[in-house]
């Protein structure tokens, strides 16, 4: 996978994050939670938790791959055409090193 590919991925992964944040992905699946528990009454909390607190929690991790995925491709253009700026380089890998656990939190 090349730096092209990554940056498509880390843009449609921004725009994602982006539009749940305006539209919130919990709003849509709340009349979809509401249909499955009047089907399926003896599966009620399952589907509520899953559907209203998992499934969000677990897709906004799509959005927060923008940021890890934008910095390595900086990294590795600095690598690869910026041999003469050193310093710049390192403050680039040391940002990106310690800011990546913080988007999984």
């Amino acid at each position: 996978m090349n730096t092209k590919q990554l940056k498509i991925i880390a843009i449609l992964s921004m725009a994602y994050d982006h539009i749940t944040r305006i539209f919130p992905f919990e709003n849509l699946l709340l009349p979809l939670a509401i249909k499955l528990e009047m089907q399926y009454p003896q599966h009620a909390e399952t589907i509520v938790t899953v559907l209203l607190e998992i499934l969000p929690f677990v897709l906004k991790f799509i959005g927060r791959l923008a940021a890890p995925i934008f910095m390595f491709c900086i990294t590795i253009w600095i690598l690869l055409y910026q041999q003469s700026k050193k310093i710049c380089r390192s403050h680039i890998f040391v940002c990106d090193t310690c800011t990546s656990p913080i988007y999984f939190i």
